[in-house]
């Protein structure tokens, strides 16, 4: 007979865990206290991933960041098909909801921002999660079409003390010689 996952020591159980998608994941945390705990190791959650062409990814976003606050990289991506625009919006009024009543503390220890060809209303945001993260020093932000890239990058950039070792704004249709 071979071992059953409850007799597993934790730290081999946290190494099965990390080939686990973290949607997953919240569904292994139903299943017993054990695997609640372990499920929530902070070493699972040290870079996330959000579908933003979800149309609850903003619920996603405030849950993972409430019961995962070491997350060190933060990644949203939309639609990768940069000819046609995303299949699901982000609804603006939620967007400015998130802004007017999370607090962002939940994100103390981010350090990379990446998003992958989101639609604006999920881009605009950046400005405001590098205001409310001080140790972040990683942007990419790569796909945008249908705004000006520099606004965001100048708001970013004019944080006080704040030095970028990692800045990326490739395929961005709105990025030019100038800017």
């Amino acid at each position: 007979g071979g071992m059953e996952f409850e007799h597993l020591p934790d730290e081999v159980c946290l190494k099965i865990l990390q080939f686990v998608p973290q949607d997953d994941l919240y569904v292994l945390m139903k299943v017993c206290r054990r695997w609640k705990w372990l499920c929530r190791d902070s070493a699972l959650w040290l870079r996330v991933e959000i579908n933003c062409t979800d149309p609850n990814w903003l619920d996603k976003l405030s849950r993972t960041a409430s019961l995962h606050p070491k997350i060190r990289c933060l990644v949203l991506f939309g639609n990768n098909d940069i000819y046609h625009p995303p299949i699901q919006r982000a609804c603006t009024t939620e967007v400015q909801r998130l802004l007017a009543h999370w607090t962002w503390s939940d994100f103390e220890c981010l350090q990379s921002l990446k998003l992958h060809f989101c639609q604006r209303e999920v881009v605009d945001l950046i400005p405001e999660i590098v205001k409310r993260c001080p140790l972040m020093s990683a942007l990419a932000c790569e796909g945008s079409r249908d705004f000006s890239i520099c606004t965001h990058l100048a708001e970013c950039t004019s944080v006080e003390g704040r030095r970028f070792t990692e800045l990326s704004f490739a395929h961005s249709a709105s990025l030019d010689d100038t800017s």
